[in-house]
């Protein structure tokens, strides 16, 4: 690039030189005077054509301090699928690359065979409700009732009589008490009467009518207390009927406990049916992407075979080394980014997660998991990556336009044109990160200085510029 620039200044020279010896050559001969017209304007004052641009400061920024370390992309998440159970597939429902969410089907086996112990369990939920019904039934129960002894009807009909006969008892004591008054009142009447008789003083008429009335209340007394021994005989027996009832309730009661067990043990049966036909769609557990798919329809699968392999790319991981020295200077929770040789032109972001407790012992280095976030699935495992971990503080840097960079891309070098008094002055540069529009300069141009920002192909060391 210097040789093109010299040689423009060589033809530059040898131009005015011609042209100059040329003037002098048309004076003396013709005695006429040639001006050379110089316009700060539009043209050198060598008479070369200048170049137009537009400029624009060098400004200084600060930057953040990072470490750099490289390593590659693995999944996030990687699973080689296997089916619950053995079988023969009857169909693969997807392809290498295709994406699928958490719980989409990947494959299906043949689930004849669940399906009939499906139904044979089904059949079984059905038989032990209906026996469960059947013994709430005997007991009055209604499904969803609580079991009460009291509340069973048989229980209830025998309660009822024995509080039928314990009122009677009741009854019975009450005639009882009020005839053995009656016979005290008829037995003192009959004493008096017998004394009034001895004297004289009362006829046997009289004494015989209150006798045969003490006579009749003794009587009275013994037949309702007669009554009562019945009564309390019936109670007793009712009692007995009624524990009876209680018992036989209870008794019905465990055949409905027995019932509900089967119930459940059916219920436990058919639960397994289901899941047996569950278990023949092979799903993914967690959304990804397919990498390999080793099998197909008509193969015999076991839970040891491998339907699919699924990875997980958002976010994605990166395994950066470091070297021994920078250990200490990194921490979990540290911003990163990260470039690939796919993107050139694009920064990915994340952070730290893991730092590997242990050293390499031959490398001398620190392995530090970062996690990428990675929502188009760009980045893909296996890739090799650059990674910047930033650091706390930072410093200043010169920045520029990018416009003002002119790249040759033979030679990977850069170019910027430094414009002071009207002249372009080239300036090798070093370029470093780009931030929007500008770029970073690492070396060749200082803080305050004019660069060039248009027209740059055009402009070479030395010349003239015209700024806009």
């Amino acid at each position: 690039m210097f040789n093109s620039f010299r040689f423009r200044r060589n033809f530059s020279g040898a131009a005015l030189s011609a042209l100059f010896i040329t003037t002098i050559f048309l004076t003396a001969c013709g005695g006429r005077k040639t001006e050379v017209n110089v316009n700060a304007d539009s043209r050198t004052p060598a008479g070369g054509q200048a170049v137009e641009t537009t400029v624009a400061q060098a400004i200084s920024r600060k930057v953040p301090s990072y470490l750099q370390g490289t390593g590659n992309l693995v999944a996030d998440e990687q699973s080689d699928v296997a089916p619950q159970t053995s079988g023969q597939i009857v169909a693969t429902l997807v392809d290498v690359g295709a994406f699928v969410g958490q719980g989409d089907p990947v494959a299906r086996l043949n689930d004849r065979d669940a399906q009939l112990r499906l139904e044979q369990a089904q059949a079984g939920v059905n038989q032990a409700e209906a026996a469960l019904r059947q013994a709430q039934v005997r007991l009055g129960l209604s499904p969803g009732d609580r079991f009460e002894p009291t509340s069973v009807p048989e229980v209830r009909a025998a309660q009822r009589t024995v509080e039928a006969s314990q009122a009677q008892e009741e009854t019975l004591a009450a005639q009882i008490k009020n005839a053995e008054a009656q016979a005290r009142l008829a037995d003192d009447t009959l004493r008096r009467f017998t004394r009034l008789l001895e004297t004289g003083d009362e006829s046997r008429l009289t004494y015989n009518q209150y006798r045969t009335q003490a006579e009749q209340a003794r009587e009275q007394v013994n037949a309702v207390r007669s009554q009562l021994n019945e009564a309390r005989a019936r109670t007793s027996n009712a009692r007995q009927q009624y524990e009876v009832a209680i018992n036989n309730a209870r008794g019905n009661n465990q055949t409905i406990a027995t019932a509900q067990a089967s119930l459940q043990n059916a219920r436990a049966e058919l639960g397994l049916a289901q899941k047996a036909v569950s278990d023949t769609i092979i799903r993914a557990p967690f959304a990804g992407s397919i990498t390999e798919r080793p099998v197909a329809a008509g193969e015999y699968v076991t839970p040891s075979s491998r339907i699919v392999t699924l990875v997980r790319t958002n976010p994605i991981k990166v395994n950066l080394q470091l070297p021994e020295a920078e250990s200490g200077r990194v921490g979990v929770g540290q911003g990163v980014t990260l470039s690939v040789a796919a993107f050139p032109d694009r920064q990915f972001g994340g952070k730290i997660t893991a730092i590997n407790p242990s050293l390499d012992a031959e490398a001398r280095s620190v392995v530090v998991e970062a996690q990428i976030e990675n929502p188009d699935n760009a980045l893909r495992p296996n890739m090799f990556a650059t990674a910047r971990i930033v650091q706390p503080g930072g410093g200043l840097s010169v920045f520029v336009p990018a416009s003002a960079i002119l790249r040759d891309e033979a030679t990977n070098t850069a170019t910027v044109y430094v414009i002071a008094d009207g002249k372009a002055q080239a300036r090798a540069v070093q370029t470093g990160t780009e931030e929007n529009d500008l770029i970073q300069i690492v070396s060749g141009v200082d803080e305050g200085e004019t660069v060039a920002t248009s027209n740059v192909a055009r402009i070479f060391d030395g010349g003239s510029v015209i700024v806009r």
